[in-house]
């Protein structure tokens, strides 16, 4: 797989999903009970829209390749997701941290709430239009005769970011960094990697 650059472009591409999704959610509860003062009902409900957003993404995602191989959706889901997790993660900076645990109504009755929710969505359907385009070319690149050591590979290689990921937060934790300078920091990162993928796409210049 890394002999052939079409290929290993894909399958970072598809790491860094996953790596940004394990971070997302790892920094999903300190966001809600901590920041937002939110219970575990609102947790609860924040993943449950996290997911269902990342399946209108990747829904988005598939219908605008409609069966073919089109990339250009992978570097706008980068930036989308960047671009909202800069938002998530300034609108509850420097915030006095709480302890309320208060439930949904109470959590989405405030602009704060309303917008990290918001964000997070953005965050979650960028995702879905940064995967399913790529990973549905390494899948066609790789061909029938080794499509399933490929993907084989791609997991694994998506298995050793997410480790590296959730060590990052770890230690940027323990270094004193808090849950929305992790976001904006998340939020820049994607935002370079957009700049990234849209200038090495193996489809760059073929619409």
């Amino acid at each position: 797989m890394r002999a052939d650059p079409k290929l290993w472009w894909g399958a970072l591409v598809s790491s860094w999903f996953w790596l940004s999704g394990i971070i997302v959610l790892s920094l999903l509860p300190p966001l809600v009970g901590r920041a937002l003062g939110g219970n575990e009902d609102v947790a609860t409900a924040f993943l449950a829209v996290f997911s269902v957003a990342v399946a209108i993404g990747s829904g988005l995602a598939a219908l605008l390749a409609r069966g073919r191989i089109v990339l250009w959706p992978t570097p706008l889901g980068a930036a989308i997701l960047g671009l909202c997790a800069l938002d998530l993660g300034w609108a509850n900076y420097a915030v006095e941290l709480s302890t309320a645990m208060a439930g949904i109504k109470t959590v989405l009755g405030t602009l704060r709430g309303a917008r990290s929710l918001a964000d997070l969505s953005g965050i979650a359907i960028g995702g879905g239009l940064f995967i399913v385009p790529a990973f549905a070319a390494v899948q066609a690149w790789a061909g029938v005769d080794r499509r399933a050591r490929v993907v084989a590979a791609v997991n694994v290689l998506n298995a050793a970011f997410m480790v590296a990921g959730s060590l990052a937060v770890s230690l940027l934790q323990k270094a004193g960094a808090g849950t929305p300078a992790l976001f904006m920091a998340l939020g820049a990162a994607n935002l370079v990697v957009a700049a990234l993928v849209a200038r090495t796409s193996p489809a760059r210049g073929n619409g």
